[in-house]
């Protein structure tokens, strides 16, 4: 699993249709990191429709642990640029 695609998931759950514009990536890109991302906890974390996309149960409780997970991260980074 990588951050990246942490990153993205979290970014999407807000907004799916902004999300490649905040991540500065393309739209097929922010897709292949959530099925990259559902591929290896092997659950469904999106509700796709042909005019919407919502987040599944699963989606629900996996982004309150992604946000932990981002802050966690991010804490980890400042603390180690201190360190230099």
């Amino acid at each position: 699993m990588q951050i990246k695609w942490i990153q993205t998931f979290v970014v999407t759950a807000k907004n799916f249709r902004q999300a490649s514009e905040q991540l500065f990536l393309t739209q097929p890109a922010v897709t292949k990191h959530i099925q990259r991302l559902e591929e290896v906890i092997h659950t469904t974390l999106f509700h796709r429709t042909s005019n919407r996309v919502t987040l599944t149960a699963a989606g629900k409780r996996f982004y309150t642990f992604a946000n932990d997970l981002l802050a966690e991260y991010e804490a980890g980074m400042e603390a180690f640029e201190s360190w230099k």
